[in-house]
């Protein structure tokens, strides 16, 4: 498949049988499960340290130090899988046509986690979040590092490493499908409250990396995605703010 800006993605068709399409989908998930439990992990480590030291781990600002932890971890894990792989991750400066292309994925993406939110607040079964702290300080910190940090490196990991290694033994709608699963997975302990909200503040997260995952293969660039999840993060911290 050849993008829109003219380039390429290494390895468009699928080149595997079953088995190897199987293989490279236990690889997926294994990554994931590695990044997500080290991430888990370095939590830990931090609430054991802090006990002698009286640190508060569930203070604001602890918070979003185990939020830059945790990403940090996510990065590692996928810059060692590239290195080991030599996986080619497309990135450039993405011109207008790319840049509405990713504006309109980002739209998109938050209409459907409004819709979807209306709903489960219309059920009831309307989850809680992790971070609930209202304070500015804290609002303006976590969005810098969902713009920054946290989009860059979920889109390096998931669409850039685990979609393009995928994309090379099943083609691309069955490894956005299987990206986007695992991106879900390990956002589900971002939230509480009623299984039923759990469960379906996940999906949309799916869905989301879905809407995400084409526009990597649209483009040909991991610049879109990367865009367009900071939007979609700023967008759904300035509504949660609007909603206060």
């Amino acid at each position: 498949m050849t993008a829109k800006d003219g380039s390429s993605h290494e390895g468009q068709a699928p080149s595997m049988g079953r088995a190897g399409r199987l293989r490279a989908v236990a690889a997926a998930a294994l990554l994931t499960v590695i990044a997500f439990t080290l991430q888990i992990t370095v939590g830990v480590a931090v609430g054991l340290l802090s006990v002698p030291t009286d640190v508060d781990v569930t203070s604001p600002g602890m918070t979003l130090v185990l939020v830059v932890l945790g990403q940090f971890v996510f990065f590692l894990v996928a810059y060692l899988y590239v290195r080991k792989r030599d996986i080619r991750i497309p990135l450039s400066v993405p011109d207008k046509g790319a840049l509405g292309v990713t504006a309109l994925g980002a739209a998109a993406a938050f209409l459907l986690a409004m819709i979807a939110l209306t709903i489960m607040e219309g059920a009831g079964i309307a989850p809680e979040t992790d971070y609930a702290e209202t304070s500015i300080p804290f609002i303006i910190g976590f969005a810098l590092i969902s713009t920054f940090i946290v989009a860059p490196v979920e889109e390096y990991l998931f669409r850039g490493v685990i979609q393009g290694r995928l994309r090379k033994s099943m083609g691309a709608p069955a490894a956005i499908a299987v990206a986007s699963l695992l991106f879900g997975s390990v956002h589900i302990l971002n939230y509480a409250g009623p299984l039923a909200g759990v469960l379906a503040a996940t999906l949309l997260i799916v869905m989301v990396g879905a809407i995400l995952g084409a526009l990597y293969e649209y483009t040909g660039n991991l610049w879109a995605p990367v865009i367009a999840h900071a939007a979609y993060n700023l967008a759904i911290i300035a509504a949660s703010l609007a909603a206060l």
